[in-house]
């Protein structure tokens, strides 16, 4: 991410839409290209998940989601200890 040219745009683009515009940056190709990214990972994830758990269901995905979505907002507190032991109690549920 901080070695290359769009990974650079990236960052610029997230810290500040309009001054990345105004260096030069192309802001709505940056924002097509971290979707494609994210979209792309997600679509390796499922794949990885449906063989390992080979069955497919509507709602399969959205405990999976809220335990990551958990587990990002307690990583925002920057405490490493109390993250790892929120992580174990996460594991748990």
């Amino acid at each position: 991410m901080k070695k290359t040219k769009y990974g650079k745009a990236m960052i610029a683009t997230s810290q500040d839409y309009s001054a990345s515009a105004l260096v030069g940056i192309n802001v709505d190709r940056t924002i097509q290209l971290t979707f494609a990214i994210g979209s792309g990972l997600a679509a390796v994830a499922s794949v990885l998940y449906v063989s390992a758990y080979p069955q497919i269901q509507p709602l399969m995905g959205s405990m999976l989601g809220i335990k990551s979505f958990r587990c990002s907002s307690f990583r925002r507190n920057r405490n490493i200890t109390r993250c790892c032991n929120r992580r174990i109690h996460i594991r748990n549920c």
